[in-house]
């Protein structure tokens, strides 16, 4: 019909082309299949509804303040971020860049303010912020904000209604332990300290408890060795959270051992460090009165900085960085506060009818620190500068006896209270007790060769 030729075959003819050609037929199936796929890539997936508020580690919590999260199709309807506290930051602020708008930033921190100072904030807090998603990428309503409160509770403000939260306040599941560290002194004890584990507020404590007996200047050297037993708080991940009471501390120094116990006597007020003897190791004034160990400059002669010619020093120079703070060496009643010729910002304390110490070049002067003020050993009463005749940040620092400067280094000071009797009784048992501790428990942290 109509001379039509095999090469010249019409559109009708197809079918029976892909049943002789197998080639063709799998070419036409994987097309078949291409085009399926791309249908139910394109199809809208269903709407999701439903507002649970399930916990901030339900959701994929994105790392760094501004990250982006890593969604997921498993992920529940609700999107977790977590926000750290910057320095600058506010809470509004934090919020809004988290995606609040500033109505809603504004209703967590009122209703926050009746449980907790929202203003309180920590750099480095984590804060956990829950939207409502409304798309995959896409979040609506602020939902719920947690953050931390101290390191003992956590405080969540909760949407209940279009335009209000209610904020409550939880209790954190935190448990206690022990820990030991151990360690070999190399260059200095904060350096080899906190190689061990020992945070900068326990070494402040360890070397305040200790410098009553040992001076860090002069005393401590390379091989000496250190060794702490110390309460640690943890949260319910095992997380350090914060350290409790230091148990027991001991320092060997050029073979002579130093041993310290914490020990709360039958009436007594609060707990104090005991040494073996049952004798308390605080005594009527603190030989380094900060947190500084460097000596720049020793009681005696030496050459003016600043003068140029030789001269009586009559105190003790500790360097320390600008706004270190100064403490009262002993309870006692500041007879002297504020400027002092070459002194500088100075204070004078008067503790006894034989003792009165001095404080000079301070950069500032704490609250309340005033003439007719009484103050109590290791209170905070002014900060390290370079105020007077001064070349760099430190605090001179001066003991004086009967109206004449004195060595602090070298004075002996009088003792604590002594136990004796059925105190010393209970005080040996329970040195005793600590000493098991000791025996049981391995060194947390451990460093240098010991």
């Amino acid at each position: 019909m109509g001379g039509r030729s095999d090469g010249g075959r019409q559109w009708g003819d197809m079918p029976e082309l892909f049943r002789r050609a197998p080639f063709l037929r799998q070419t036409g199936l994987l097309i078949a299949l291409i085009v399926v796929g791309l249908a139910a890539t394109i199809t809208p997936a269903p709407a999701i509804s439903g507002k649970a508020h399930p916990s901030p580690e339900s959701a994929s919590l994105p790392q760094g303040p501004d990250a982006t999260p890593n969604f997921d199709a498993a992920l529940p309807p609700d999107i977790s971020l977590a926000r750290k506290v910057r320095k600058g930051d506010t809470l509004s602020l934090i919020l809004t860049r988290g995606g609040a708008d500033q109505s809603e930033a504004q209703e967590v921190i009122e209703a926050l303010r009746k449980v907790h100072d929202p203003r309180k904030l920590v750099i480095g807090d984590e804060i956990i912020l829950t939207f409502e998603r409304l798309e995959r990428y896409q979040t609506g309503r602020l939902l719920s904000v947690e953050l931390p409160a101290g390191t003992d509770y956590t405080v969540r403000a909760e949407r209940v209604d279009e335009d209000s939260f209610k904020a409550t306040k939880t209790k954190r599941a935190l448990s206690e332990d022990l820990a030991r560290a151990t360690g070999e002194i190399d260059s200095s004890f904060y350096l080899s300290g906190a190689k061990a584990g020992l945070n900068a507020d326990m070494l402040a404590e360890l070397v305040k408890i200790f410098s009553y007996d040992v001076d860090f200047q002069r005393d401590v050297h390379p091989g000496d060795d250190f060794d702490v037993l110390y309460q640690r708080v943890t949260d319910e991940d095992g997380a350090f959270v914060r350290r409790g009471d230091i148990v027991f501390a001991a320092l060997t120094l050029s073979g002579v051992r130093h041993e310290i116990y914490r020990y709360r006597a039958p009436g007594a007020s609060s707990a104090e460090y005991y040494n073996t003897k049952g004798e308390s190791i605080r005594k009527a004034l603190l030989r380094t009165p900060l947190d500084a160990i460097k000596i720049t400059s020793p009681f005696g002669n030496r050459m003016h900085p600043i003068m140029g010619y030789t001269r009586k020093h009559k105190g003790v120079d500790f360097s320390a960085p600008s706004g270190t703070p100064i403490y009262a060496a002993g309870t006692g009643k500041v007879v002297e506060a504020g400027r002092n010729g070459g002194y500088g910002i100075y204070v004078r304390l008067r503790h006894d009818q034989t003792f009165d110490t001095a404080y000079g070049h301070m950069r500032a002067l704490a609250k309340g620190i005033r003439p007719g003020a009484t103050v109590t050993q290791g209170q905070v009463i002014g900060y390290v500068g370079t105020t007077g005749e001064s070349t760099g940040p430190h605090l001179h620092y001066e003991v004086i006896q009967k109206g004449q400067q004195v060595n602090p280094l070298g004075v002996k000071f009088a003792g604590g209270r002594v136990l004796n009797g059925r105190e010393l009784t209970a005080f040996a048992a329970e040195r005793r007790h600590v000493e098991r501790l000791l025996a049981a428990q391995a060194p947390t942290t451990k460093v240098g060769a010991r």
